[in-house]
């Protein structure tokens, strides 16, 4: 049976070091290809993304891109937190909500210089927490997700931390290891872990056959020096044919930095266009991470072209940890490997659903892990 596993990440006490790891067999690349680049957009993209993040909503277009207007400039803002520490971080969240404004909460040992820039800003707020970075609280929920995972009996699990007590939360079906219930009898996790055994759970990967790649949706172009290829989920079966283009598989990422591979092309000529609506084409112009809270949307071949926001980041599913999740579902099989975006800046790369928080949400890998894998997003 299909394992599949869904972590969320909120405040807890564990500090360990963030898992990652990338294999993939390493193809001859193919000899540098002549781009085609788009036209400058003019700008109407984000404006369409909010026009239907309303309309899927029945609110006020004017009062949506009051709300997000400003969501860009958090989410760079974040970026730069994070370049100047990456643990500074306990949480970064856009609050829409009366006057919009960014909340940043802090650890009590992030550089200084994290701080300053923070004041530097408008329309922020700043608290400080005497709990774990972000990245560590990822690093704790994967620990405790990998150990269930692996455990042979265990078809599908969920994990989560409780933001008020610190406690990772893992429900799971199926029966743990002998080595792990002899921990939890032991008294291993009573403080700081909760494994519970439900019936079942309602989660899984956005895949199935017959879609635009083959089995999937692929999602932006990438490029590595003078190479160019297309990116998909890693979970997908390698891109060998796309676009009436042949491609040859360089790479792939799992488990603790998402659900990513990518394939270089060895014929056609590579443009910044990506799909995002059945027929209807935009060109990449940027590649950044989106903030908790900000609007993003996706395509894929099965359910087209919705929007939702970010609900959190440090998500765990089907193997692949570090997944941001969107605050409503909105993929389905053969969704994977399609492109999150707003407007023309690239966002992320779909992997799948599932229950977190009592809501089935999707999940993406963020635009940031093509750089983990030597590339970056084709922006003409």
């Amino acid at each position: 049976m299909l394992k599949t596993v869904v972590g969320s990440v909120a405040g807890i006490g564990l500090a360990l070091s963030l898992v990652a790891s990338s294999a993939g067999a390493q193809e001859p690349r193919p000899e540098p290809l002549t781009p085609v680049v788009a036209e400058p957009s003019d700008g109407g993209a984000q404006l369409e993304d909010l026009a239907t993040f309303a309309k899927e909503r029945n609110l006020p277009v004017d009062q949506v891109v009051e709300q997000y207007a400003g969501q860009e400039d958090f989410s760079r803002l974040v970026a730069q937190i994070d370049s100047i520490d990456a643990n500074a971080l306990v949480e970064a969240r856009w609050n829409p909500d009366s006057k919009p404004h960014g909340e940043f909460v802090l650890t009590k040992t992030a550089d200084a210089a994290a701080a300053a820039r923070l004041s530097k800003s408008a329309d922020v707020q700043v608290q400080i927490a005497d709990v774990p970075s972000r990245l560590q609280r990822e690093a704790a929920v994967e620990s405790a997700y990998q150990a269930v995972w692996n455990s042979r009996e265990v078809t599908s699990a969920v994990g989560w931390s409780d933001s008020e007590t610190g406690k990772v939360v893992i429900e799971y079906v199926g029966s743990l290891d002998e080595s792990l219930q002899m921990d939890r009898r032991a008294g291993d996790y009573a403080g700081s872990i909760e494994l519970r055994s439900v019936g079942s759970l309602d989660s899984g990967l956005a895949y199935r056959g017959g879609m635009i790649t083959g089995s999937c949706t692929a999602a932006f172009v990438v490029r590595s020096g003078s190479t160019y290829g297309i990116t998909g989920a890693a979970h997908c079966p390698a891109i060998s044919i796309y676009d009436g283009a042949n491609f040859s598989p360089v790479a792939v990422l799992a488990s603790g930095n998402g659900d990513l591979r990518w394939s270089a092309a060895t014929s056609g000529s590579p443009s910044n266009a990506f799909q995002y609506s059945s027929g209807a084409f935009r060109y990449a112009d940027s590649g950044l991470n989106p903030g908790v809270g900000t609007v993003v949307c996706k395509y894929g071949r099965t359910t087209g072209y919705n929007c939702s926001t970010v609900y959190g980041t440090g998500y765990c599913n089907a193997g692949c940890c570090g997944l941001y999740a969107s605050t409503e579902n909105i993929v389905a099989s053969g969704d994977s490997g399609g492109p999150w975006f707003y407007g023309n800046g690239a966002k992320g790369i779909s992997n799948g659903y599932g229950p977190v928080g009592g809501a089935t949400r999707s999940f993406f890998t963020r635009i940031g892990a093509v750089n983990l894998l030597n590339t970056v997003v084709f922006t003409g």
